[in-house]
């Protein structure tokens, strides 16, 4: 029996990417039904894992002008893969999935991982251009929404925010904690320190996911106690950032600064967060963010990891059940924080399957089958 071709592109995202790669192509091969292929940059370490193919691309800016000639690249590489089956993540690459579709017939997904539209018009990486924009983009995603066959949602709150998209044809396949390339659910930690000093902030490395007020925190509370310390670890998009807070880390002995401006393996963060006490999210609300789940905030829940995290009813009630974090304003942080820290009893109740992807899986599997039913 021949199988199904698939391919999952992007400009941005790299070949390893977690949802791409470690959640998304890992629970096809287990059916063995699908050939699959990966097509986005190479990293620092290109993975290896047998039935998938990869077909590296040459990494670019997010705001570089050749980001415009990455969708001919790919497209020429969808020619030679002729799928079956095209799972898309990004925007530009809406038109070329549309393309094979019309020449070979494929089934094709939006896989909406980002709602750019509102990401572009309230952060400030666009300038004068922000508006027009983000316009724009939801204007091309709404005109050509009509010919894709399926929609996958990262996110519950886009089914509000995109409301263009049918929810006949929709998914809803979130970020959850996908640990079995790492290490298995009975091997997770049955206990933890009770002296909670070793601080994390991970993911990716942004102003507006609070990078400076996490560094800040670290600055406040190593005042009260010598032994608080912060690593810094993941991807920077911006090089003037990152090049900022290799000066200010230079200067403050506690805060270890190993961001990069390549893609980080899944593995070394989730390393990074199992020897931390304590997990920093101290994002930045704003419409682009409010609504949505940090998968950062699934994995610390898997791996039973005590968080401090910005006030947001939709994380609180998350969190809130085990209890697995600390809420606070992280511009005006409470001098009574670390004895709060001591004084709380994290993870009385195990998180349960709902925080891991195997559920995710599931509905991916359906969704994929369902398609290849299709005439």
């Amino acid at each position: 029996m021949s199988k199904t071709r698939i391919a999952i592109i992007s400009t941005l995202k790299p070949l390893q990417e977690p949802r791409a790669f470690l959640k998304m192509a890992t629970t096809m091969t287990e059916t063995n039904k699908y050939d699959i292929n990966i097509i986005g940059f190479s990293a620092k370490k290109s993975p290896a894992r047998s039935h998938i193919k990869f077909h590296s691309i040459q990494p670019v800016a997010r705001l570089s002008i050749q980001r415009l000639i990455i969708p001919i690249t790919i497209l020429l590489k969808l020619f030679k893969v002729k799928p079956e089956i095209i799972i898309c993540n990004t925007h530009e690459l809406l038109e070329i999935t549309i393309a094979i579709k019309i020449l070979f017939g494929a089934k094709i997904v939006y896989d909406i991982q980002e709602n750019y539209y509102r990401n572009i018009l309230y952060t400030r990486h666009y300038s004068q251009w922000q508006k027009p924009l983000a316009y724009l983009i939801r204007l091309r995603e709404k005109a050509l929404s009509h010919m894709f066959d399926h929609f996958f949602l990262a996110e519950k709150c886009y089914t509000k925010e995109m409301s263009f998209i049918p929810t006949n044809k929709t998914t809803i396949i979130e970020n959850k904690a996908q640990l079995s390339d790492f290490l298995r659910k009975d091997q997770l930690p049955q206990t933890r320190s009770q002296f909670l000093r070793k601080f994390l902030y991970t993911g990716t490395i942004a102003a507006n996911y609070g990078i400076w007020q996490a560094i800040n925190l670290a600055k406040f509370l190593h005042q009260q106690d010598s032994s608080i310390c912060l690593k810094i670890i993941g991807l920077c998009h911006i090089k003037k950032l990152h090049d900022q807070l290799h000066e200010a880390s230079a200067g403050l002995p506690f805060v270890e600064y190993c961001g990069s401006l390549e893609a980080i393996p899944h593995r070394e963060i989730t390393e990074a967060i199992m020897a931390s006490d304590v997990v920093l999210l101290p994002y930045q609300l704003d419409k682009a963010l409010q609504n949505r789940i940090p998968t950062k905030l699934y994995e610390c829940l898997a791996l039973q990891k005590p968080m401090i995290i910005t006030k947001n009813p939709a994380w609180e009630e998350i969190c809130t059940p085990y209890p697995a974090a600390l809420f606070i304003d992280y511009n005006h942080p409470p001098a009574s924080l670390l004895r709060e820290m001591d004084n709380t009893d994290f993870y009385i109740t195990r998180p349960g399957n709902d925080v891991f992807w195997d559920k995710e899986a599931g509905k991916l599997l359906k969704a994929l089958d369902e398609l290849s039913s299709l005439d």
